[in-house]
């Protein structure tokens, strides 16, 4: 780990410019093998497209720190309208791609409970807007007593 980790800061001070993040050249050696001088061609090449009607997108990524003690995940969920919906999470230890495996998993767990909610509103009448917290104390002191 220690060998990976000086290569990683290696090649980021060789190629000051390469958009490839630190902790995925320390996970996979192999990913600057497609790196000419700091310039990514899949980078260059990636473009994000919709999903077709009647389907939804989740876009997925984990990252850890160099120690890999720590870590995150993130991802996106959109519609065919452009309707989205984000999460970000800090995680414990481990490499990237197992994180990534949870930040999928997270993912599908939130939309079904955002399709769920979806469904009691619309069937309910349900309306449902967003005010100030000054307005909301007492939920908010609840919502403050869940995080510990």
């Amino acid at each position: 780990m220690v060998v990976k980790c000086r290569l990683a800061w290696w090649y980021k001070a060789k190629f000051p410019s390469c958009d490839i993040p630190l902790e995925c050249i320390i996970a996979d050696l192999t990913i600057v093998d497609n790196n000419f001088y700091g310039k990514s061609k899949a980078s260059a090449n990636a473009v994000w497209v919709a999903p077709h009607p009647g389907f939804i997108k989740l876009n997925v990524d984990g990252a850890m720190s160099c120690t890999g003690l720590g870590g995150g995940i993130g991802g996106i969920l959109c519609d065919e309208n452009g309707s989205t919906f984000s999460f970000s999470e800090q995680i414990e230890n481990g490499p990237p791609f197992p994180a990534e495996l949870v930040a999928l998993k997270v993912g599908i767990c939130r939309w079904h409970i955002v399709k769920e909610v979806s469904i009691l509103v619309v069937s309910n009448g349900i309306l449902i807007r967003a005010i100030p917290r000054s307005a909301n104390v007492i939920a908010d002191e609840l919502a403050k007593q869940g995080v510990g």
